[in-house]
This record gives C-alpha cells, structure tokens and sequence, in this order.
C-alpha cells in the first residue's frame, strides 16, 4: 500500500511539472495567464511584420518596438498600415488591435500567437506597451551570453498560445539614488529602461540629501556651484573607528534641459516620476 502512494505521488509530481512546464514561461513579472502549446510555434523573423494603423493613438508604442525589433536586425521590415480586415489574417506578423475589454484596464494585454501571426490587445497605449515587453522578453529568452551570435539570423520561434496580463499593483516603482551616488544621463536613461522592461511605472528619483544637490535652480545658481560638490567621500561607515574618507572630490548635477529630456523620455515608456 505505502508503495503505491508512493508511486501516485511521484506521478502526481511528474504531471505537475509537465503542466507547469507547459503553461509557464521566462516573463518578469509572470503573466496574470499564460497558456501555450509548445508543438506549435510563430517564427519572428527579417520578414515578420508590424501591423498598426498610422493614424492610431497606439502607433507610438508600433514604432518603439519596429525600434526594439531593429535592435536585434536592422533588416527587420518597415511598420505597415492596417486596413479594414475583420479577421486579422495577415501572415507573418505583429498585429495590433484596439481592445475594450473591462478585464484589461489600462494597463493590461492579451497576445494570441497564431502559427502564422500575433495578436496584440489592449484598451490603452501603456497595456500595447507592456505587452510589447512581454513579446521582446520572448524573444530574448533563449539567448544566453554563450550563445549572443543568435541574434545575427533573428529566427526565434514561439510557442503558440493564449497570454492575459494586467497589473496587481497600480504603484509599481523602483528608487535610484543620485544625490549620493551621481549617475549620468546616459545611465538614468539605461536605468528607465530597465524600469520598462520589467513593467514597473514609477520613477523614485532621489536628487537632493546631504552628500549633494543634483537640480540645476537658476534662481540659486550655488545650489550648482557649491551644493554639488562634495570635498570627499566616506569609507565604510561613520560607525568606524577612526572614520575615513577617499580624499576625492564628488561632483554632479543635471541641468533643467537633462531633467525635462529625462522627464519626457520616462513619460514615453509610461514611468511617472
């Protein structure tokens, strides 16, 4: 008897991670629901194409991922209109369509992968947005560092399916320190799109402490001037004994023209900060 069970459970065990293999898949954050069938597979490729209307509200998310698709390919082909086809039978491509689906909100997707084309759903700009994430971490999920020449043919196959997602958390947010540590525009802009990748949409960006001010204020130009520098830099902690500091100094600001510019470039990945 005790041997049976034992062999139910390790058969419970086996279907188990069959199942969670199938309807599981390499997204951060994991789907609301994920159903796929691994037998059939899309094939993106130099010829897939996006699908978008020119005069929709959701083009602008259609163009950043044509720009992320060019990233991995310059050869990947330009975005095409989308005329009046009820059926969306267009081969070989990325289709967007406007959703009113109550479920979604404003910030959730649903991407049906055909054998021949994806689907694309959402109500508003930020839900085709998120899941132009989704399909892009797709894509990248067989890439390792090892195997990076991958991305020279751009053939990555998908697993057909069903995908629903929208936020559980309306406040998704992640904090960069700038007034200890000073980053570059360059960085914070790399940094937001960290933030984009993982679907987070608020930006804490902490410019002003002790240790430096980071805010050009014309008004008070010694704010740039002295306020943004720092003599030097504390080693370890100020728990130490004696307490020691790097000698160096510590300078960095960003100007009112690189706050707006970073302002903007977060708002166009729908991050508030």
């Amino acid at each position: 008897m005790k041997i049976k069970i034992q062999v139910l459970s390790l058969l419970l065990l086996i279907l188990s991670t069959i199942c969670f293999g199938q309807n599981s898949i390499d997204i951060i954050p994991q789907p609301v629901s994920v159903k796929l069938d691994n037998s059939s597979k899309f094939l993106i490729n130099n010829n897939t194409k996006i699908i978008c209307n020119i005069d929709s509200k959701e083009y602008s998310v259609a163009e950043y991922l044509h720009s992320q698709l060019q990233a991995f390919n310059p050869s990947i082909k330009p975005i095409l209109p989308k005329k009046d086809n009820p059926k969306y039978n267009i081969a070989n491509s990325i289709i967007f369509v406007l959703s009113s689906d109550k479920i979604l909100g404003k910030e959730g997707y649903q991407i049906d992968i055909m054998n021949d084309r994806i689907i694309l759903f959402a109500n508003e700009n930020a839900g085709f947005f998120y899941g132009c994430q989704t399909i892009i971490q797709m894509i990248m999920s067989s890439w390792s560092n090892d195997n990076i020449s991958a991305k020279e043919s751009f053939n990555k196959e998908i697993s057909t399916g069903r995908i629903i997602d929208y936020p559980r958390f309306a406040y998704r947010g992640k904090h960069l320190d700038c007034a200890r540590h000073f980053f570059s525009k360059e960085e914070v802009k790399q940094y937001i799109d960290l933030l984009a990748f993982h679907k987070l949409n608020t930006f804490h960006w902490h410019l002003t402490d002790d240790q430096g001010w980071r805010v050009e204020i014309k008004k008070y130009p010694k704010l740039q001037t002295i306020a943004s520098k720092r003599k030097e830099t504390l080693i370890g902690h100020y728990s130490d004994n004696p307490i020691k500091y790097d000698g160096k100094e510590y300078v960095g600001y960003y100007t009112q023209e690189d706050i707006k510019e970073i302002v903007e470039y977060a708002k166009q990945r729908y991050i508030n900060i």
